[in-house]
């Protein structure tokens, strides 16, 4: 056994074959987050996100038929996948598994150049596989976990700017590229962007920054780069007519909504943040100050402090932005190789013991955070199952917060074309409409069944119709099932 645990260490310190090291974080990403995979709505936005890539693959047109405030990218990854898979909610868990998986490989990738050691960039790789798995925000296939990898994969692009000169400015547009498809999933990853950008074509390898034309001209072709994918999806809208859409609904809308949330003291985020990962940080903190690598410790710093830049600049209080964070600390923590010789040498024991003992308890740890899936029965499943029998093809249902699936594991077209309860309900304004009004017309369709949270926010000025019009079904722990009353039509 012990002689087993040597030779795996062996490898983890130098994995010779790639894709086996591929396949192994793979295998420790889907083993870390499997516990959830079952579980019918981890959080809304991806719940989304499935709605509206079923009604493109349905002929609908984004931001036309079907719209959100978000970029294109998420929601055609999404239609890709169900086309392939068909509609299962385990696959798209699958996927966002891979998504960290490739996330962690092209860090390693991209760590083996800048830490400039094996073990070092395993470090980092596995860091990230444990970090963005340690609380229920990284669990579901959110935006983050799709533009991370294209971020790590340009950071790899950067990474090898140190090959021969003919060979740089193509390295430097496939960095960009990459980039520019991670921005056309979350305009957030403009922070990336730009760290990456500055330190690798202005700051490298230099005590200050310095411009001369050479890096001016390679960083005009890299802009011009990062803009086609984006500039493909407005040459689409604006040959469809449809350009007044997307624009509003992405840009002045998106732009709208990171107003929402200004009460959100900026202090409040940052000590959320450092309290839900305060052992790491301690020694992310540690390691920046103790690190000799200048030029890490500069990349490191920036990146950091650009990507906190957007988070507290937008102000929207979800976790799940603190995931974009994570790249830059997992690279880091790599460092912490060079840290632990000095304690391998003086406790040699006991040492193997302990890191080993550590991950195990960081696993037990990130199953533990899951034990709401295992401990609690699936409310939307349970209900989806009790209206399978009942619900007629024609049937609509209108649905709150949470409960937006519904529909979509019923094979039903979605009641409003604002796909995302939240922003119905909660941040109408942004689309220039009243959530009465709205609802009100919704409820003139005279949907079947409604079926809303009851801890979440209702129009309060309909709710005098909803019991004059339905009655209640059935309850599903704090999920409230109405269905239209007899007297009404059914």
């Amino acid at each position: 056994m012990k002689n087993k645990l040597e030779l795996f260490g062996k490898y983890l310190a130098e994995p010779k074959r790639p894709f086996g090291f591929f396949l192994l974080l793979f295998a420790g990403s889907v083993l870390l987050r499997f516990l959830s995979f079952h579980y019918a709505v981890i959080d809304h936005d991806e719940s989304t996100y499935m709605v509206i890539a079923d009604r493109l693959l349905q002929g609908d047109q984004l931001y036309v038929d079907v719209v959100d405030n978000k970029p294109p990218g998420i929601f055609y990854l999404f239609a890709a996948w169900q086309a392939l898979v068909g509609k299962s909610i385990i696959a798209f868990r699958f996927l966002a598994a891979l998504m960290v998986a490739l996330t962690a490989f092209f860090l390693y990738r991209a760590a083996q150049n800048l830490l400039n050691h094996e073990s070092k960039a395993v470090g980092s790789a596995f860091s990230f596989l444990f970090l963005v798995s340690l609380y229920r925000y990284g669990l579901p296939a959110n935006t983050e976990l799709f533009f991370l990898p294209l971020t790590a994969l340009g950071l790899y692009f950067f990474s090898l700017q140190d090959s021969p000169p003919r060979k740089q400015w193509g390295l430097s547009a496939l960095a960009a590229l990459s980039l520019g498809l991670a921005f056309s999933i979350k305009y957030v990853v403009i922070a990336d962007v730009v760290a990456l950008t500055f330190f690798f074509n202005f700051w490298r390898e230099k005590k200050y920054p310095k411009i001369n034309l050479g890096q001016i001209g390679r960083t005009v072709m890299q802009v011009g780069v990062f803009t086609l994918p984006l500039a493909g999806v407005v040459f689409y809208y604006w040959k469809s007519g449809e350009l007044n859409s997307f624009w509003y609904y992405t840009i002045e809308a998106g732009a709208d909504y990171s107003g929402q949330n200004k009460g959100e003291q900026w202090y409040k985020t940052l000590l959320d943040f450092h309290l839900k990962y305060l052992p790491f940080l301690l020694l992310f903190y540690f390691l920046w100050f103790r690190s000799k690598q200048e030029n890490l410790k500069k990349l490191v710093a920036l990146w950091y402090l650009m990507v906190w830049g957007i988070i507290l600049y937008l102000q929207k209080g979800f976790d799940h932005y603190f995931l974009q964070l994570l790249l830059p600390i997992s690279l880091l923590l790599g460092e912490l190789h060079s840290a632990k010789r000095s304690i391998k040498d003086k406790f040699k024991k006991w040492y193997p013991k302990a890191l080993v003992g550590a991950a195990v308890l960081l696993v037990l740890i990130i199953w533990g955070n899951q034990s709401y899936f295992w401990t609690r029965e699936d409310q939307v499943r349970k209900l989806t199952k009790a209206l399978k029998e009942e619900v007629k093809p024609t049937d609509e249902i209108l649905c709150g917060q949470d409960c937006q699936l519904i529909p979509y594991l019923l094979d039903l077209k979605p009641i409003s074309k604002i796909v995302h309860p939240t922003l119905l309900y909660n941040h109408f304004e942004l689309y220039n409409i009243k959530a009465a009004v709205e609802v009100g017309k919704l409820l003139d369709k005279k949907p079947a069944y409604v079926i809303f949270r009851e801890d979440k926010f209702f129009v309060t000025a309909l709710r005098k119709r909803l019991h004059e019009e339905y009655e209640l079904k059935d309850k599903f722990g704090k999920i409230k099932l109405y269905q239209r009353s007899k007297a009404e039509g059914h």
